[in-house]
C-alpha cells in the first residue's frame, strides 16, 4: 500500500467531502467577518471614522473581535439581520463541533474511519476541542486579521487620494468581502498543516486525528 500517510492526512477508499469544510457550506464561518471594522489599536486617526455630518459615522472602530460579513452591512441591515449572521457562523462552528464528536463516539468503523490509521480513534471530547481550535482560527482569527488589514490599506490608499467619504465606506468593505473567497483555502490548509504538526500530537492518541473521524474529510478544497 506505500509510505503510512501522517495523522490528519485526507485518505481513505470510503472517503466522502466534509460538508462542513469541503463545501460551499464552509463559508457560514464567515458569516459575521467584518470588513468594515479594522482593529481598533491598529487604525491611525481619521481613518475609517466618522463623517461630520449627522445622523451616524460613515465607520467607526469596533471590538477587534468583531470580523466578518454581518458587521459589513451592519448599518445598512436591520439589527435582526445583523444578529442572524452571527447565529448562522456560530451555529455552522456548532454543528461542525457536534459532528465531530458524534463521528468519535460511534467508533472507528464509522464513515471508513481508521482506514490508514488502525483502530485508534479520538476521544468525542477531544474531536470537539480539535474542531473548535480550527474553526477559531481558520474561521475568525487568521480571516478576521487578514481582512482587517487589507480594509484598513484601502481605507488609507483612498484617504490619501483625497476619496470622497462615500467611497471610504463602500470600497474597503468590498475589498474585504472579495478576499473572503481566495483567502478560505489557503488559510483551511496553513491551519490544518499547523495543527498537524503541533496540536493533534497532543489531542489524539497514535494513529488518531481528523482523519481517523472522518477518512477525506477536515480540510477545505
Amino acid at each position: 500500500m506505500g509510505e503510512q500517510p501522517p495523522p490528519g492526512a485526507d485518505v481513505g477508499v470510503d472517503a466522502a467531502p466534509d460538508i462542513y469544510r469541503d463545501t460551499p457550506l464552509r463559508y457560514l464561518g464567515y458569516a459575521s467577518e467584518d470588513p468594515a471594522h479594522p482593529a481598533p489599536l491598529l487604525v491611525s486617526p481619521g481613518v475609517m471614522t466618522a463623517t461630520p455630518s449627522p445622523p451616524s459615522p460613515v465607520v467607526s472602530t469596533a471590538d477587534p473581535r468583531a470580523d466578518e460579513v454581518g458587521e459589513a452591512f451592519k448599518s445598512l441591515v436591520s439589527r435582526l439581520s445583523y444578529r442572524l449572521s452571527y447565529a448562522l457562523s456560530i451555529g455552522y462552528v456548532a454543528a461542525d463541533a457536534l459532528d465531530k464528536g458524534l463521528r468519535a463516539a460511534r467508533g472507528p468503523g464509522d464513515h471508513g474511519r481508521g482506514a490508514a490509521h488502525g483502530d485508534a480513534s479520538p476521544s468525542p471530547a477531544a474531536a470537539v476541542a480539535d474542531t473548535v481550535l480550527w474553526q477559531g482560527l481558520a474561521s475568525v482569527a487568521i480571516p478576521g486579521l487578514a481582512i482587517n488589514r487589507a480594509v484598513w490599506g484601502a481605507a488609507r490608499a483612498l484617504q490619501a487620494a483625497g476619496a470622497s467619504p462615500g467611497a471610504v465606506r463602500a470600497v474597503p468593505t468590498a475589498v474585504g468581502l472579495g478576499l473572503i473567497p481566495f483567502i478560505v483555502q489557503p488559510i483551511d490548509h496553513a491551519v490544518e498543516e499547523g495543527m498537524d504538526r503541533f496540536v493533534r500530537p497532543a489531542l489524539f492518541p497514535p494513529g488518531g486525528g481528523v482523519a481517523a473521524v472522518v477518512a477525506g474529510g477536515g480540510r477545505a478544497g
